[in-house]
């Protein structure tokens, strides 16, 4: 394995990605059982019945700030970048099992829970916004019809990364300054001459 390359186990700049951090939210809110709210990306298997979420990543991040200063406590240099992540909800259950219709509008509550807002808080995320249409997305999937109900939201995220901060004096760039005196400039005449 090549350790040049970043893999999976690269630590983030933030505490817990945006998409595990609203899987998280929705399992604890609506009580779904360990495996049964993940990540797009982590390739779980649908179960074959009972109520499941799948949240994944809806379009481009955007930027909306970036920062890069030096903390003189620290000796660091300190350089954060605020994103905006856009997110899709899938809720799913197959038919006949018609939980994820009847349970739909947890989702929504759920986002907006006081659990919510105190977990994101703390992993230096923050709901940006909610879309308030639950869209029907139910359809036949392989051999069986899903009932389906996808709905977005964008969560704000700010990732700091920290990193020793070399010294002015250290840095390899020569200075030369111009032995030509300086000149009176009459602000009256063509001062560019």
């Amino acid at each position: 394995m090549n350790p040049a390359i970043a893999r999976n186990s690269t630590p983030t700049t933030i505490a817990i990605e945006p998409l595990k951090a609203i899987a998280q939210v929705i399992s604890n809110q609506m009580g779904l059982p360990e495996g049964r709210c993940w990540a797009d990306y982590e390739r779980n298997k649908i179960p074959p019945e009972g109520l499941f979420c799948v949240v994944s990543y809806l379009a481009p991040s955007e930027t909306i700030s970036a920062v890069d200063y030096f903390d003189a406590e620290t000796n660091q240099e300190v350089q954060q970048l605020c994103m905006l992540h856009h997110l899709q909800i899938d809720l799913a259950s197959i038919i006949p099992d018609n939980s994820a219709r009847l349970r739909k509008e947890e989702v929504l509550m759920a986002l907006r829970s006081f659990y919510s807002m105190n977990y994101l808080a703390k992993n230096g995320l923050g709901l940006s916004w909610i879309q308030s249409n639950l869209t029907d997305t139910s359809k036949v999937e392989g051999a069986n019809y899903l009932n389906r109900y996808t709905t977005t939201c964008s969560v704000n995220a700010l990732h700091t990364k920290s990193q020793a901060a070399s010294y002015f004096d250290t840095f390899s760039a020569v200075l030369t300054v111009a032995e030509n005196p300086a000149k009176d400039i009459n602000l009256g005449s063509n001062p560019y001459v």
